[in-house]
């Protein structure tokens, strides 16, 4: 819970307009708007859209909104990076099965430089 108030404290720092909470907000410039466009599809995107343009929230509704939705796209990454946290020993397998590939590829090539050269 620590790192999604952490997250929130960030977002809320976001530079936005002043503008009046009951008046509609433009979202072209708004550094909100164009954060959530990374991590919205379509529809989601043109909801917010109208959702600036019909007024009634503020900027920190939307912040809020953006903490949501970037807390909800990185879950599945929050999910692996605990799993391999709790089992190292299957990260370490992963590394030994990356340098033996990397080997197999670079040790003809390191042969070729060799022979070209001389050693």
């Amino acid at each position: 819970m620590a790192k999604r108030k952490k997250q929130l404290k960030t977002i809320k720092k976001i530079v936005t307009e002043n503008v009046a909470m009951q008046d509609p907000k433009e979202y072209i410039d708004c550094n909100v708007y164009n954060m959530a466009k990374l991590f919205l599809n379509d529809s989601d995107l043109l909801a917010l859209q109208k959702r600036y343009l019909a007024g009634g929230e503020g900027h920190g509704h939307f912040k809020l909104y953006l903490a949501e939705v970037m807390w909800d796209y990185f879950s599945e990454f929050r999910q692996k990076r605990e799993y391999y946290i709790k089992n190292q020993n299957e990260v370490r397998e992963i590394l030994k099965m990356g340098a033996k590939k990397a080997s197999e590829v670079a040790a003809p090539m390191i042969e070729k430089n060799k022979n070209c050269y001389g050693d």
